[in-house]
């Protein structure tokens, strides 16, 4: 789907639930797990948020329709609540869930992205006590520096860190 699709589609969403589109709708290609995003502010003189602008993932674009639409309707969720409610921030609260399951989109804050075949996996993190694997790592960063400091989702226990290179 071309950028231009999907600001269509985003502006049709806010046509159907009377809501009016006020910024920016931007392809971004610096964004690699992040599928979209609505990009927001806080005015503290007037103690509300506001948003600046909708970004969506360039790689994500040329997935399948299906889920580039869904996380269209994902973001338009972030953006009309952002619109109608602006002093609070929803996230992916029960209000969010909620619109989100009435406009079809799935509620969900991730998606499983697959390694690209270009980047080298150089670290792997695993439960200690499962085995399991938690995470890996294109470079050092805290985690593999000092993996003491966190503990794994699965079994709240200690990461093993292993260099595959």
């Amino acid at each position: 789907m071309k950028i231009q699709e999907a600001k269509a589609y985003f502006e049709k969403l806010c046509v159907e639930n009377h809501v009016k589109l006020i910024v920016p709708i931007r392809e971004n290609a610096r964004l690699r797990t992040t599928l979209g995003r609505v990009k927001f502010s806080y005015d503290a003189f007037n103690g509300v948020y506001f948003p600046t602008v909708v970004e969506f993932s360039a790689a994500h674009l040329k997935d399948s329709d299906t889920e580039v639409i869904d996380t269209i309707t994902h973001e338009f969720v972030h953006y009309y609540l952002l619109m109608i409610d602006p002093t609070e921030r929803h996230g992916h609260d029960a209000m969010f869930r909620a619109l989100s399951k009435e406009l079809g989109c799935i509620p969900r804050a991730t998606k499983k992205i697959e390694p690209k075949d270009d980047r080298q996996e150089k670290y792997s993190i695993y439960c200690s006590k499962c085995g399991k694997l938690v995470s890996t790592r294109t470079r050092a960063c805290k985690i593999t520096k000092f993996p003491e400091l966190y503990r794994s989702k699965c079994c709240d226990a200690e990461l093993k860190v292993v260099q595959n290179y």
